[in-house]
Formats: C-alpha cells, structure tokens, sequence
C-alpha cells in the first residue's frame, strides 16, 4: 500500500511503538505501585505486635532494621548482634546481610545479596518470597529455590482478602475464656554502645502479662588500627600532619598521633578499645559515667551484659522473680509492676491445677477456690472422679463421700466440741 505523501513509513512504526512503550511503561508503575501499597500493609500487619510502623516497603528497607525485626517475628527467634544506630553505609550493609543470613540460616533460602534495597524490582520480589512463605504458605519449587518472581493480579486479590481478614480478626474482642496464661508480647534487650541514661522518677504502667527477653552481650568498645602514615595524612586532635610516624585510625576514617588518641576526659591511654559518645573518644570509666544506663534496682551503671525489659534497664543478676528470685529462663511475667517466672506468675493467677501444679486450660474446673484438671480433680483418698453425688470439702480439699465420711470420723470432734464444717459442692 503506498504511503500518504509527507509520511514516512519508518516513523510512523517508531510512533506506534513508542505508544505501546508508553503504555507498557504506565501498566508496570501502576502494578509496582499496588505491589507497594499491599506489601507495606502486609508488613505493618506484621510489626504491629512491637508497635512499629513503615510507610513504604521501597524506602524504609535500607538500614536492615527492620528487615531484622521482620525476621525475628516471623521465625520466632533473636538476631544476636547487629548495629541498631547504622549511620554509615558499611552498618547498614551489614545490617542487611546479617538478617538476609539469618532468613537463609533459618529455612528461607533467598538469592539476594546486600545491596537489594537499591533496586525496587528485587525488593519487590524478595518480600513476595517472604509473603508467599509465612502468609499464603506457598510450597512451589521457586519458593523452595529461593527463587525471586513477581505477584500476579491474582495472587494480590488473595493476598488482600487474607489481610484484610487477618486485621478483622485481630480487631474483634476475644470471646471470654477460662483462666488461662496470656499471649507473649515482645520486650527489647540490648547492648548499645551509643545511649542516653535513661533517669525516670517513675516506674512505667507495665500490663500485666507474659513477655519475652534475650539476654545482651556485655558492653563493648571499638577497636582501633594502627598504621603507618602517609605524608598527607593529618592529626584529627591536633591537625597537624602525621608525618612518617605510626599513627591510629578509627572506623570513621579519622588519623590520630599516637599520643593525641587518648580518653577526652582524663586524657589516658587506650588499650586496644575505646568507646564513643557525641564524638568523643572515652575509656569504659567515663563512657559510662557519661552514657551509661543505671539499673532500675540496685542503682549502679551497668558494664557487663543488661536486660532492658519493663521499659527500664537491669543487670542480669539483677532481673529476677519477685517470688523464686531465680534468673528467667527465656520469658517472664508481670504483676503490677513486678516480675515473675511463669511458675509462680500462674500460681498467683490461680492458673496451675491445685493437684498437679501444672497450668489449666479450656474445659477444666474451679472449685474450692483452686483450679483444677479435669483428670484431677478426683477424692483426694481414692483417686477416683465424683459420681452424681458431687463431693465433699475437708479442709479445702476434695472427698467423695464414703472418704469424707471415714476421715470426720477419724478426725472426730474438733475442740469446740462440734463437727469439722463442710461444703457439699456439685462437681458439674
């Protein structure tokens, strides 16, 4: 067919791919921008059991913080160690690596490296990876692979309708239920070498409950380097140049004479750490007479390893049930502002069966003022369960009543001359 005149056939091809390149271009934003409104949903439903929040999955990824606390919840279990102030780009690198490694070590095998976070595509399919895993359950071999793939319209609908049932459910109030020991929240443990003394007058409203606690590593200084200089190296203290001496270097880059790194406050020498506070270099003395953290029951700064749990911070010697005064193995308890092992935060609960001292739950009885198992809550004689005619109360514990019988005769009068008072109680 010949061409109109004035038109030219070559550029007309090139205008109507660069439309259909237009076109393309739109629908591939409009995709990623609902992948990145449900997947930031997705994880705030996620994070809101430790109150936090994101506002975008593409740009609150990139200091690996909560990229780690994504993986502790969603694998149950702690990150060690990893830098919780990252302000250069090498900690936040790490950061990341450390929770892509603890996602690998722990079953979620994932083809991406450290810097994932600069590109949206891979981020994108990284927390799809996740999604499919921990949300939906998926078991195909991509998943199993590690393999990065994108959401499907299809598979966006799904995601939505769980979410969106998820959040309802978590919004509906709980339907009354037997005595019976609380979910776990999350409490925060930490060894931090840059923090403010925390100085309350009062002591936080901590909600009664069960609540989750890691130990931290003691504190920690940071390493030096010593090098020989360079002719252009200069003196950070002192600005003058360095010469060809042997002078220190610090993580941030910074050179120092070897006699000009010394503590800013009474001026000795380093071993072979230091610690740092508002920019300052300080010995383990004055960093933590300047930005140590002070334990909540004993009142001396804390050097070797704290737990930060109630919102307030304790040696580890130091953070023990109020009951036991034994250390926490794991999680503890709260009871107006106190804390307790499970063991005897239940007991004060009334939550552990008063026959075998093991916790109750849903379908056991209350009796007597005790809970009790169904399985043990028999004649305290025999052993064996009440029949029709229920039982009987002898000093709080529970007869059936030929028992209860030989036992008020054996007892016989008390010394006010009358019968032991007792309580005939439906065992139904």
């Amino acid at each position: 067919m010949q061409q109109p005149q004035g038109v030219d056939a070559g550029s007309n091809y090139n205008s109507k791919m660069g439309q259909k390149t237009i076109v393309r271009v739109r629908a591939n934003a409009k995709a990623v921008e609902r992948q990145e409104k449900i997947f930031t949903n997705w994880i705030n439903f996620i994070l809101r059991q430790r109150g936090l929040q994101i506002s975008s999955v593409l740009s609150d990824l990139d200091d690996g913080l909560i990229l780690i606390q994504l993986a502790e919840i969603l694998i149950g279990k702690t990150v060690a160690a990893y830098e919780r102030n990252p302000k250069l780009m090498a900690q936040r690198l790490s950061n990341i690596s450390i929770a892509l490694k603890f996602f690998s070590d722990n079953h979620v095998r994932c083809t991406v490296g450290p810097k994932c976070t600069n590109d949206e595509k891979t981020i994108l399919g990284f927390i799809w990876l996740l999604i499919r895993q921990f949300q939906l359950k998926s078991s195909t071999d991509s998943v199993a692979a590690g393999r990065l793939s994108s959401a499907r319209d299809e598979d966006l609908d799904v995601l939505e309708r769980e979410l969106r049932r998820a959040m309802e459910a978590a919004q509906q109030k709980p339907a009354e239920q037997p005595a019976a020991p609380p979910a776990a929240a999350v409490a925060v443990v930490d060894s931090e070498k840059k923090v403010q003394r925390e100085r309350t007058k009062e002591k936080p409203v901590i909600k009664d409950g069960t609540h989750s606690t890691v130990v931290s590593e003691s504190l920690k200084g940071t390493k030096f380097r010593v090098k020989q200089a360079q002719l252009e190296d200069r003196c950070s203290k002192c600005s003058q140049l360095i010469s060809d001496e042997t002078m220190i270097q610090v993580d941030s880059g910074a050179n120092y004479h070897m006699s000009c790194f010394t503590c800013s406050a009474c001026s000795a020498a380093f071993d072979d750490v230091y610690w740092e506070h508002d920019g300052k270099a300080l010995c383990e003395k004055h960093y933590l007479q300047t930005a140590g953290k002070e334990c909540v029951k004993c009142s001396e700064l804390i050097s070797g390893p704290l737990v930060k749990a109630m919102h307030q911070n304790w040696h580890y010697s130091c953070f023990v049930c109020t009951t036991c005064q034994k250390p926490f193995e794991g999680d503890y308890c709260t009871i107006s502002n106190a804390p307790y092992c499970k063991q005897d935060y239940y007991r004060k609960k009334g939550w552990l069966c008063a026959k075998c001292d093991k916790v109750v739950g849903k379908g056991d009885k209350s009796a007597l003022g005790k809970a009790w198992h169904k399985g043990c809550f028999v004649c305290t004689t025999c052993d064996q369960p009440f029949g029709s005619a229920g039982f009987f109360n002898l000093g709080g514990r529970p007869y059936c009543p030929v028992h209860y019988r030989e036992k008020n005769t054996a007892a016989g009068l008390t010394a006010s001359g009358s019968r032991p008072a007792v309580t005939a109680t439906s065992s139904n």
